[in-house]
């Protein structure tokens, strides 16, 4: 039996739907998490009374990204989604929003099924190096899980993206962009900061949530580089030419693109898949560089993505998918 992750939006939170779209993937460590009330007493010794509590799906998955695929979890990860493109190649925007849509998702293997339902992405993380392609892991926070009968999973073709197909450019927030760094590593993680304890909706009657209210999110870029010039550190310690650091910080903006070597079949003019991250206003947070002997020398960088509307730009990022999908519909009840 084929080993698979499936998934399928649901039209209202924590109600089954059979999933239709299927990730080939490397590992996952999700987990049903069935909470016992303990009663600890002055009678006895060792606790005697355990009551049924709390019921939470929790843990995540990780594989390569598929850029078909890929639209699926940026659409339940960030939650907003606009669509161009009357025919391949189609474009797919996608951008931070206030809520989050819930899913269904499936776990098959050859011993059966386990399917988790009301789940939301709690963060999508991108990473990539040199040694391999471009991967994502997608952690959930969900309402409950059970047994399921095995899905017949159909998987994409597409070719994967290797490390020689990203490209980064930086500038001072506000300047031209630049590739002023070799790219070593990346990773980006975009957090939904859900708090299944704390911040989901629970009420009598129900052992899981019924609910996820809007919360915070935050995001984290991470770079090894290899740096081309000097400028970039000046950046980080807060102005062109700075020394040391200074009484004010500057603002930085990134642009991360990633493009595969397959082209979209059927695109005029010949397009290839590719995904884009815009971080249109970052800082900072971290700087680092270490020698280790006569090893080619890294400089790591931290990075914390802003999100300030008053610059006119509605996003702290906005990832840009292109590939030859024409839709990532909301399901119909």
């Amino acid at each position: 039996m084929v080993r698979y992750i499936g998934l399928a939006q649901e039209f209202a939170y924590g109600t089954e739907k059979a999933v239709d779209q299927f990730m080939e993937f490397g590992t996952d460590d999700l987990v049903l998490e069935s909470q016992s009330i303990i009663e600890d007493s002055a009678t006895e010794r060792i606790a005697k009374h355990a009551t049924a509590g709390k019921v939470k799906v929790g843990g995540g998955f990780e594989g390569p990204v598929d850029l078909d695929f890929l639209g699926w979890l940026l659409k339940l990860g960030l939650g907003s989604l606009e669509t161009t493109g009357a025919a391949a190649p189609y474009t797919h925007v996608f951008k931070p929003a206030d809520a989050l849509k819930s899913f269904s998702l499936e776990v098959g293997d050859e011993i059966g099924a386990r399917k988790y339902l009301g789940c939301n992405v709690a963060a999508l993380e991108l990473t990539h190096t040199l040694e391999d392609v471009l991967g994502i892991r997608c952690d959930v926070a969900g309402k409950t899980g059970k047994k399921a009968a095995a899905s017949a999973p159909t998987f994409s073709e597409r070719a994967r993206v290797p490390f020689h197909g990203v490209t980064l450019q930086h500038a001072a927030y506000g300047g031209t962009l630049a590739e002023l760094a070799d790219v070593q590593e990346i990773r980006c993680r975009y957090n939904n900061d859900l708090d299944i304890d704390g911040g989901y909706e629970f009420k009598a009657g129900e052992r899981g949530p019924t609910g996820i209210p809007v919360a915070g999110a935050n995001i984290e870029l991470t770079m090894n580089l290899k740096f081309k010039t000097e400028e970039l550190m000046e950046y980080f310690l807060g102005a062109s030419g700075a020394t040391e650091p200074q009484m004010t910080l500057l603002m930085m903006q990134a642009l991360l693109k990633w493009e595969s070597t397959e082209v979209i079949e059927g695109s005029t003019p010949e397009t290839k898949y590719s995904l884009q991250l815009d971080i249109p206003k970052m800082v900072y947070t971290v700087w680092a560089r270490h020698v280790d002997r006569r090893a080619r020398l890294i400089q790591n960088v931290t990075a914390r993505p802003l999100y300030d509307p008053s610059t006119g730009v509605e996003y702290a990022i906005m990832a840009t998918l292109i590939n030859g999908i024409a839709s990532y519909p909301d399901p119909v009840s």
